[in-house]
């Protein structure tokens, strides 16, 4: 009889565990924008974004913390991406390029569209740095514009960085990493027309 309620016991405390609900946070990047410096196009062409790709260790949907210190990373567990980390800065270069008006049509890959510039990426980094007193959301980025039937590349941008401080919290370094973005994509949209071919 011991023996039948030790299992007992043992078995409630099991399934007490497994039953107690953990709750799970998801975060996106938020919408990027600021208003745009023309009404009309500054490159008259089309542009298809890439998948962006990026190392296997970026490859998740935790949100990586790096302690500032140590160097060390840990990964929030209970506070997730929506979605993964190239997929979501991918999407937002998109939208951010179409609302600034750099192109005529911005459009993810694939598409039925035929269109003879592509623009490729790969997410360096995607983290949130911490400190006692403040954090840091930092990415870094690197796209490469090429002219598809040829396979010529005609700009690479090189390793765009940047960290922005924020309140040592996740919510707050969440919203930062936002801004990190917008001033990549700020050097992308001021750099990218200047090596695109122009229209006849």
């Amino acid at each position: 009889m011991y023996y039948f309620l030790s299992l007992f016991s043992i078995f409630c405390i099991l399934f007490s565990g497994c039953s107690s609900s953990v709750e799970i946070r998801y975060f996106s990047i938020g919408k990027i924008f600021s208003a745009p410096t023309s009404a009309k196009p500054a490159v008259l062409h089309s542009l298809v974004i890439e998948n962006f790709q990026s190392s296997f260790s970026l490859k998740r949907e935790e949100i990586i913390l790096r302690d500032g210190k140590t160097r060390q990373i840990s990964l929030s567990s209970h506070a997730l991406w929506w979605g993964m980390p190239e997929e979501m800065v991918s999407e937002a270069l998109r939208d951010y390029l179409s609302e600034q008006k750099v192109f005529e049509h911005v459009f993810s890959y694939p598409t039925f569209h035929r269109i003879p510039y592509y623009l490729e990426g790969t997410l360096k980094k995607f983290e949130i740095e911490t400190f006692s007193s403040e954090w840091k959301a930092c990415v870094a980025l690197e796209v490469t514009l090429i002219e598809k039937e040829s396979n010529k590349i005609l700009w690479n941008s090189g390793l765009l960085e940047s960290s922005v401080s924020s309140a040592p919290q996740l919510q707050d370094s969440v919203e930062k990493m936002g801004q990190a973005l917008q001033e990549i994509f700020g050097k992308i949209a001021q750099e990218i027309p200047k090596h695109f071919p122009k229209k006849e």
